[in-house]
């Protein structure tokens, strides 16, 4: 490497410090080359925009050569999609053995990019971006799907006769968004932007409007009681600790971001003693909601999966090391 590319190289990596500290929800894969005499930049950022304030950060360097240069903008290669699958695993590469980063759930709309042989490019709900297998990817269809499934619905339920069984996921998840048909002949009708529809109670269905109760949370999230714990899981079948936050906001149209380092930058402070149901309890890389005073639920990996505990030893499940941990509490929804 010549002194002027490793130069650029770290002029670049102050600038994806920066402008794209958090590469969960921001593309910025650059390269930087020498050739013949000039400096090359090669890869994928998210957008246009990033490109340009890169480029003109680099302004300095004469040897920089941006008409050479390639990146790839997704914003441009972007289309619509949706998910086909219960909840499809979204992978920190194109890989079955990467990491799972969280999930998309059925009839969630996907931004699809690129790909590489059967994997595609996503960028989910919660912003995350990562990789999906093509074959949990299907069209969407377009239109308002302005209700939210509060508990799961199986997989009887769905009434669309030109759909084979064999293509239908074992459920359709909390958290599925879906358009609410009002014809009175068929109450309970619903349609996903898969095209698919279904006959659900209407106590399966939210129709986001407001702020919700802390208790309409704990409702929610205690749905998920003995779910056992995965990392970046979503659904009944398995869910992380923010994964179980993310889930019980958003049935009521509050979209949070997904992890728990970032989830603690919403709301307001409140103190211990002060909690309510709905309230965030935030410990190192951990997220719990309250269910009032010193009762908490959560997707915890020690205990297994999704359990109410204490912060106070003397009540059943205290656990001592959260107890000593807890680093903040946050209000999201207003007393």
């Amino acid at each position: 490497m010549t002194a002027t590319q490793r130069t650029v190289q770290l002029a670049v990596e102050t600038f994806l410090a920066r402008e794209c500290p958090d590469r969960r929800t921001k593309m910025c894969d650059i390269s930087v080359e020498s050739v013949d005499g000039s400096i090359r930049l090669s890869g994928t950022v998210s957008t246009e925009e990033i490109a340009t304030r890169l480029f003109d950060h680099l302004q300095e360097f004469p040897a920089v050569n941006q008409e050479a240069s390639s990146l790839t903008e997704l914003s441009e290669i972007e289309h619509k999609a949706t998910v086909s699958a219960t909840a499809a695993s979204v992978l920190s590469a194109p890989d079955n053995d990467a990491e799972q980063v969280t999930k998309v759930l059925y009839g969630d709309e996907i931004a699809v990019y690129d790909g590489v042989d059967e994997w595609r490019r996503v960028r989910a709900p919660d912003g995350y971006l990562g990789w999906v297998a093509s074959t949990a990817i299907t069209p969407a269809e377009s239109g308002q799907y302005e209700a939210v499934l509060r508990s799961n619905v199986a997989r009887d339920a769905v009434n669309d006769q030109e759909v084979a069984r064999e293509q239908l996921p074992p459920f359709v998840p909390i958290g599925t968004h879906c358009h609410v048909h009002t014809d009175p002949e068929e109450p309970g009708r619903v349609e996903f932007r898969t095209g698919v529809t279904a006959t659900v109670p209407a106590t399966a269905i939210s129709r986001p409007d407001g702020l919700p109760t802390g208790g309409q949370i704990v409702d929610i999230a205690r749905q998920f009681t003995g779910t056992p714990y995965e990392w970046g899981g979503m659904t009944t079948e398995g869910i992380d600790c923010s994964g179980l936050v993310w889930v019980s906001y958003r049935v009521f149209g509050l979209d949070l971001p997904r992890d728990a380092d970032q989830q603690r930058l919403v709301g307001e402070a409140v103190a211990r003693d002060e909690l309510r149901p709905g309230d965030l309890l935030f410990f190192p890389g951990h997220v719990a909601i309250s269910l009032g005073g010193s009762r908490y639920i959560h997707a915890h990996g020690d205990s297994g999966g999704v359990v109410e505990s204490n912060l106070n030893p003397d009540e059943d499940g205290y656990l001592e090391s959260l107890d000593e941990g807890l680093e903040c509490c946050r209000r999201l929804i207003p007393a």
